[in-house]
């Protein structure tokens, strides 16, 4: 995956942008006519990524956090994309309040996948939001998806292999289709680490498995 010219900053400490959300990325489709909406955008590297390398109307980017919605507007601007997207600063529990329901093409996110109450409590707040479960849950993501996304639109999510089928439960639960499944393996090539998701609102059952 090659990216030229790409200026990203962001805090020294705290969360940082990983290979994750490179894949993720990577692994969206997505058409020139397209609305899109990340949730939970940090710096706003995947919406900065996909105008790299795919074609949209629209992208606008969720973050709760002031600081990161500080960077991300930053990275914006040195990128020079303020006329293909947006950042808001809001919780996506009050998503009905910012969109009128069945309003984007596309939802992505790179949700937080440690549940509350389980592993360690990282002692930098940033670490805390992004990972763990503290201000929004899977749950609440996949919610605020259904909600916003059109009949046959798509939802593309990274999450831990660990924890799939909870995710798959989930998303049929909210009648988000799994379609397609990228299946990421460690540095060993033994045992995968991370899954890539994209499930359809109101379509029939049929899943292809990648690997990538």
């Amino acid at each position: 995956m090659t990216y030229s010219n790409l200026h990203i900053d962001q805090p020294k400490t705290g969360y940082r942008i990983n290979q994750d959300s490179f894949l993720l990325a990577e692994f969206v489709t997505c058409k020139p006519s397209d609305r899109i909406i990340d949730l939970g955008t940090g710096v706003g590297i995947i919406p900065i990524l996909l105008a790299q390398r795919k074609k949209f109307k629209e992208i606008i980017g969720i973050e709760l956090q002031p600081e990161y919605v500080s960077f991300a507007e930053q990275n914006i601007r040195a990128n020079e994309l303020q006329d293909k997207m947006k950042i808001i600063q809001a919780d996506i529990r009050n998503i009905s309040q910012l969109f009128p329901a069945n309003s984007f093409d596309i939802v992505v996110s790179n949700p937080p996948y440690i549940t509350l109450g389980k592993g360690r409590l990282s002692p930098n707040p940033a670490k805390r939001f992004a990972k763990q479960e503290l201000t929004c849950s899977l749950a609440d993501i996949i919610a605020a998806a259904r909600y916003l996304l059109k009949n046959k639109g798509k939802l593309y999510l990274s999450y831990p292999s660990s924890n799939l089928l909870n995710l798959l439960f989930l998303l049929r639960e909210a009648n988000l289709e799994p379609k397609r499944l990228g299946i990421s393996f460690s540095e060993k090539k033994t045992q995968s680490n991370l899954v890539l998701i994209e499930a359809s609102k109101g379509v029939n059952p049929g899943l292809i498995i990648e690997t990538i």
